[in-house]
């Protein structure tokens, strides 16, 4: 039983090398503050609540964001980058987001390449 147990400080050095999301779980774990107390009050669904949420909704909150330049790759779009420079740079505006998926969903014609006329053998070549 003894081997189980981890000082708490120990714990947040594990977590933070593994980046921010250490960082972030550590601090979810102890609520902010540095006595034990806290980690055994806290149940393992408030911490994975506390750090998937946020998680949640920024993946959302972006993909909303970028909608007009993934529409655009998914319909393969010939001026992507154009689309995409919109949407970044001017996406946080209404206009701007509006524009990108214009851009992104209208319809692409694709021409005919018109091929030369096919030459009778017969005719000399100048």
């Amino acid at each position: 039983m003894w081997a189980m147990r981890i000082s708490m400080s120990h714990m947040r050095a594990k977590l933070v090398v593994f980046g921010g999301l250490g960082f972030l779980l550590s601090v979810a774990l102890t609520g902010g503050s540095n006595g034990a107390a806290a980690v055994a009050a806290k149940n393992v669904g408030e911490v994975v609540l506390a750090v998937a949420v946020p998680l949640l909704i920024v993946a959302v909150v972006s993909g909303l964001y970028l909608l007009p330049a993934i529409v655009a790759w998914r319909r393969g779009v010939p001026n992507l980058g154009s689309i995409a420079v919109i949407n970044v740079l001017l996406g946080w505006t209404l206009i701007g987001w509006t524009v990108a998926l214009a851009m992104a969903a209208r319809t692409t014609v694709v021409l005919p390449v018109a091929l030369p006329a096919r030459r009778n053998d017969d005719e000399p070549v100048f």
